[in-house]
């Protein structure tokens, strides 16, 4: 019993001693505990700021998806930087140049929008403000086209290209045209003047500016005539309202706001087909007999109605390219039946 007294200290300060050892061990281990031990891409100075900007959370993210300093050093210190979106920032940053806090704040706001796989598309074609501004209004049921650029992209009931302003046009006449256009309708044009007694026919409009596709859509009021501004194709430049296209479209107008007139926008294109003289139908044969030969297709026909949804409009012409505008007019198909 004595003897067992007399060893107890000892083994109290046994269990004291190794308690302090491995406290020792473990406050040693901490000390040398490194975050960034599964992190080989950084250098020291851009350690020193990953760990200063970075919690743990963070850190763990960025090590799991092995994302190099290169893709977010650059955003690291802003005050709203995400590790999460950093794949985001640096696609954003490297296909539209901007200010880091810009592009940070943008992707941050609409990143919820914006696929990854569709961000170079748009910010090669959209501006930073236009993108904010699309996001930033009501657009029910419709979508934006990523690539404006595209021959035969179609803005219209359901597709937008919001304020896209394309970056090389040329004159032609009065109006402005992508320049393929443009070469092609003067030669039809030229020809048309030639084969026609003298009756010559010009581009009325071309491209429209946004706010002037708004003005037009403000006046004529009727989705079936006219989409609303971002929604008009001519906004592409690749479409011209020639002569007679003003004046249908007045005559329309008149027509639908007759309260005495019952039929349907169909019917109303009829009626006044049938109150044109024989000089402007006889403009409209050649238009549906030749504009293929010069890559035009009469965008909205009698014929197409249902399938492109929008009432006939025989001077409206829309360039698509000889191949595709033979191919449209042996088929008898409008380009939405193409797609």
């Amino acid at each position: 019993m004595k003897t067992e007294k007399s060893v107890l200290p000892y083994r109290w300060a046994l269990i004291l001693f190794c308690a302090g050892v491995a406290g020792t061990c473990l406050y040693t281990v901490n000390r040398g505990y490194d975050p960034l031990a599964r992190y080989p891409y950084a250098d020291e100075t851009q350690r020193e700021t990953i760990l200063a900007y970075m919690d743990q959370e963070d850190i763990d993210y960025l090590i799991n998806q092995q994302l190099q300093p290169g893709v977010f050093m650059e955003f690291l210190t802003l005050p709203e930087f995400d590790v999460h979106n950093a794949l985001w920032y640096r696609q954003a940053m490297d296909t539209q140049n901007e200010d880091p806090e810009v592009v940070v704040h943008f992707i941050n706001r609409y990143r919820d929008v914006l696929p990854l796989k569709d961000l170079e598309t748009l910010l090669r074609h959209y501006s930073y403000a236009q993108l904010a501004d699309w996001y930033e209004q009501p657009h029910e049921d419709v979508t934006l086209i990523p690539d404006p650029t595209q021959m035969f992209a179609m803005p219209g009931a359901h597709a937008s290209v919001w304020t896209y302003i394309p970056a090389d046009l040329t004159r032609q006449g009065n109006v402005y045209l992508k320049p393929e256009a443009a070469t092609s309708l003067t030669e039809m044009l030229e020809e048309y003047h030639r084969v026609m007694d003298e009756d010559k026919v010009e581009a009325e409009t071309g491209y429209l500016r946004f706010d002037e596709a708004q003005s037009l859509y403000l006046d004529v009021n009727n989705d079936q005539l006219v989409y609303p501004a971002g929604q008009n194709e001519q906004q592409l430049g690749w479409t011209a309202a020639l002569t007679g296209h003003a004046a249908w479209m007045s005559a329309m107008k008149t027509l639908l706001s007759d309260p005495a007139f019952t039929g349907t926008p169909v019917e109303a294109a009829r009626n006044v087909y049938d109150g044109l003289s024989e000089q402007e139908q006889e403009r409209i044969q050649w238009l549906q007999d030749n504009a293929w030969r010069y890559g035009f297709i009469i965008r909205w026909p009698e014929t197409g109605q249902e399938s492109t949804g929008h009432v006939w409009q025989p001077f409206m012409v829309r360039y698509v390219g000889q191949e595709k505008a033979r191919d449209l007019h042996a088929a008898d198909r409008t380009l939405e039946e193409s797609q």
